[in-house]
């Protein structure tokens, strides 16, 4: 049976063709009134005289009742190109569902020591997109921490803050899947591995994987909830900068999707991200840090000057590593909480 995939353009991009549900399927949206009798369909229809639109899941031509769909699973690169992103160790398995639904995939093999590394929907290497699309049309620059904060740092300050946001600890039991799920979306996933542990903000919700050494250094254990260990964060003064840029890029063995990012830059050899809205509150909660100290750049540049060289850092790690450099020796000038906020 024939039918024509439905462009749903944002921005001129061809978004929100492909999406996976809760239980892992990957659908096509398509238009029309058949759908092949093999796959997973979100079939858009036009109903009656009215033009009344319908929606109908089908899978594998039998109709079935619509997915709940998981945003952050399936990406553009705005030229009609979708990724599924993987962890090594689930590679066979999503490389063939990639497959299957005639889509692209991208791993990270940190853990073996490899790098990141994407594949066309031919299973074929190819390069890696410097940005990619969500669902919704979001886009996300791809970077590496590391050098972005660093970067972040030179160009819009830091703050110092502490976390003040209590953890669950949930487990501890190696192999156990780790999905931190934020608005909906996915955020980060990976598994445990020997030594760490899964924790939960209690303000936030979102899961996420840490050493037990790290949790014991950071946190002091603070009773039990319906037999669930409590741990309140010790008052660890850290340094945070941050972008108004969504990034994505690896960490641990996966992902981490960050949508208007605080970087912690406290230490070069881990550094990561948390959304703006979880470190600083917003209407539905209030934030996991408490800021005490705020730090400009005591030359500073203008906007577009920081977003030319951030841009540049991004797309030229040559350039990355001598702008680095320069910034080693730069001053740094307090000024009071609240103002020149992002």
């Amino acid at each position: 049976m024939n039918y024509t995939i439905e462009r749903l353009p944002l921005a001129g991009l061809p978004v929100g063709q492909m999406f996976e549900s809760s239980d892992g399927k990957i659908f096509r949206r398509v238009q029309g009134n058949t759908v092949s009798s093999k796959g997973n369909f979100l079939l858009h229809l036009r109903l009656g005289p009215g033009n009344i639109q319908a929606t109908v899941s089908v899978v594998d031509g039998q109709v079935v009742a619509n997915p709940l769909l998981v945003p952050n699973s399936v990406f553009s690169d705005g030229r009609k190109n979708y990724f599924i992103l993987t962890r090594e160790d689930d590679e066979e398995i999503n490389a063939a569902k990639a497959f299957e639904v005639g889509c692209g995939y991208i791993v990270n093999r940190q853990y073996s020591g490899g790098g990141i590394e994407a594949f066309s929907s031919q299973g074929k290497p190819c390069q890696m997109p410097r940005m990619l699309y969500n669902e919704f049309g979001v886009p996300y620059n791809f970077v590496d921490f590391k050098t972005y904060g660093l970067v972040c740092k030179a160009l819009f300050g830091y703050v110092e803050a502490e976390k003040v946001e209590p953890v669950y600890l949930l487990s501890d039991v190696v192999g156990t899947k780790v999905k931190s799920i934020l608005g909906g979306g996915n955020e980060h996933e990976d598994i445990l591995q020997e030594g760490e542990v899964m924790v939960q903000n209690a303000y936030h919700g979102e899961c996420y994987k840490q050493k037990r050494e790290k949790l014991l250094k950071n946190y002091t254990p603070d009773g039990e909830i319906n037999g669930i260990p409590v741990y309140r964060p010790k008052k660890i003064v850290q340094q945070w900068t941050m972008t108004e840029e969504n990034i994505f890029g690896p960490l641990d063995g996966s992902f981490e999707f960050l949508a208007k990012a605080m970087i912690n830059i406290t230490n070069e050899n881990n550094v990561y991200g948390c959304n703006y809205a979880v470190f600083a509150g917003d209407d539905t909660a209030i934030g996991s840090h408490k800021k005490l100290r705020r730090f400009l750049p005591e030359i500073p540049v203008s906007q577009k000057e920081a977003s030319d060289v951030l841009a540049r850092c991004r797309n030229d790690a040559n350039f990355a590593q001598e702008f680095l450099p320069l910034c080693e020796n730069m001053v740094f000038e307090e000024i009071p909480l609240g103002i020149c906020e992002i």
